[in-house]
């Protein structure tokens, strides 16, 4: 079953395409969705020009990114070949914040893992 968002798929287009045409701005539709973010609505309104409506369609799980994959976004950052917003829908990442955590990872010297949507089972020791 995909996941609920908070904006359904028609509010997020609406909103994108009043920003791009200058009828509301920033603000304006950060006020009428009920967000403070107007990161939300500029990350949207950029996925929205590349993707179309695909870029707002529900997934049913989290995205699965390799480690390769995510080395390889980190130093394109860090060597400035793009910012947060560039890298993320050029590589149609999730949020500037899951890109974040990787650079955040990276810096201080850790591991970059594949994600494995599996959940871990921890066992408690015997007492």
């Amino acid at each position: 079953m995909p996941r609920k968002s908070k904006y359904s798929i028609e509010q997020r287009v609406q909103a994108c395409k009043d920003y791009r045409s200058g009828t509301r701005s920033l603000k304006e539709i950060c006020i009428s969705l009920g967000t403070p973010r107007e990161k939300t609505i500029m990350e949207w309104s950029k996925k929205y020009e590349k993707y179309g409506i695909m870029a707002f369609q529900e997934h049913s799980g989290n995205k699965s990114y390799t480690k390769e994959f995510k080395l390889r976004v980190v130093e394109e950052y860090i060597a400035g070949l793009g910012s947060l917003q560039d890298l993320i829908i050029k590589y149609d990442i999730s949020s500037s914040h899951q890109l974040r955590e990787w650079i955040s990872l990276y810096n201080a010297n850790r591991k970059l893992k594949d994600y494995c949507p599996k959940r871990e089972v921890y066992m408690a020791e015997a007492r």
